[in-house]
């Protein structure tokens, strides 16, 4: 091609400087499956949901300046005699995206002509034995299945690259094997989850993704996305109680106010799901309201949480960790999290020079920190 590439990676131009004519279409379909990569991911969407999306369906709300994605549902759609109607129907509610999502969108839309932001061919050509253009293959969507064998090519592409330009940010192979499209829907549900202190964390990593997509469409039941969420809590919380059992039985010290408590819940959790079968999505948020999994990991705490005797939160059914108090009654430590509190203490300031209100402050602190540590390590025992 006669145009120059001008697009950099790290300072350096990314190919060039051109690009051979019989690369444009391979390129192209790489380019397609990163934009896919984006908004499965960015969206929390199902493969279909997503491989449906049409041009135009990026907008933004003028009220709330979020970055919507409008799409066609099939499910229960009807014609206005009844009938099924093949062609689907607006959706009701839109995803909202983060904005990188609403930027693969408009990208897609540069690279072809097709109505379908995925097609399944860039160059349509007729079938095979026909004539004439009302036979192309223009319009047909792309499948889920040639999608995952587009990710692996993608996959291959990069490592490619990073061999060639002498790069070490390659990908890596999956421990749990291909890398479907349906799993990126599960990789945010894990991501929401695990990071500490859920959707608010989350906003450092992510620019607000979780909260969009939790609270945006996919937040719905209709979705399906919030059983995601509950079934990656359930396993998130199953896995830390284990964690927590295998412990206490190696001898494991827990101190703090609920110490005895959280023994106890853990003892209760090992005995009702130890050896269980991983239930549905839809089981797993029931059973995520056992007693004996209110157990959550705070900075340098486990909140064995009781709404009655909370110090975050009164009315809500699961502790505000970015609220906790240090007095109150539903705080347990282990070893671990004695180990979070005395890196806080090291990264305190010891700046003697001090305005004298934040140096007698981060004394306070360091002596509350000290007590902590002195407390677990040499009373509670």
């Amino acid at each position: 091609m006669t145009t120059r590439c001008t697009a950099s990676l790290d300072g350096q131009l990314w190919c060039g400087p051109y690009v051979a004519w019989e690369e444009v279409i391979p390129l192209t379909l790489h380019l397609q499956t990163a934009c896919f990569i984006a908004i499965a991911y960015l969206s929390g969407m199902r493969p279909g949901e997503a491989l449906n999306l049409e041009r135009g369906c990026h907008r933004i709300n003028p009220s709330t300046k979020l970055h919507e994605l409008h799409g066609t549902t099939w499910k229960n759609a009807r014609t206005p005699d009844d009938a099924k109607d093949p062609e689907g129907q607006p959706r009701r509610n839109p995803w909202i995206v983060h904005p990188l999502a609403g930027k693969a969108v408009e990208v897609l839309e540069q690279v072809h002509t097709s109505e379908l932001l995925f097609p399944k061919t860039l160059r349509p050509k007729p079938l095979r034995g026909t004539n004439g253009r009302s036979d192309a293959r223009a319009g047909t969507g792309q499948t889920a299945a040639k999608m995952t064998t587009d990710i692996e090519s993608f996959i291959g592409w990069v490592n490619d690259y990073c061999v060639r330009h002498q790069r070490n940010d390659r990908i890596p192979e999956d421990a749990d094997g291909r890398i479907t499209a349906n799993r990126f829907r599960r990789t945010l549900a894990w991501h929401i989850v695990r990071r500490p202190r859920g959707l608010v964390a989350a906003v450092i990593q992510y620019n607000h993704i979780s909260t969009l997509v939790t609270q945006g469409y996919s937040g719905n039941y209709h979705s399906g996305f919030p059983n995601e969420l509950a079934m990656e809590r359930w396993l998130e919380r199953i896995e830390r109680l284990t964690d927590i059992d295998r412990y206490l039985e190696s001898g494991g010290h827990v101190s703090g106010p609920a110490a005895e408590e959280l023994r106890e819940r853990t003892q209760q959790a090992a005995s009702k799901f130890q050896g269980r079968v991983l239930p549905t999505r839809r089981q797993a948020e029931n059973l995520l309201n056992d007693p004996s999994l209110q157990v959550f990991k705070g900075d340098g705490l486990h909140c064995v949480f009781d709404k009655t005797t909370a110090l975050c939160t009164k009315n809500e059914d699961a502790p505000n960790l970015g609220r906790c108090h240090s007095t109150c009654g539903n705080i347990a430590r282990t070893d671990a999290d004695i180990l979070e509190v005395k890196a806080a203490l090291d990264r305190l300031p010891q700046d003697r020079f001090a305005p004298p209100i934040r140096h007698h402050r981060a004394q306070q602190v360091a002596e509350h920190l000290t007590g902590i540590i002195t407390s677990h390590e040499y009373r509670d025992r």
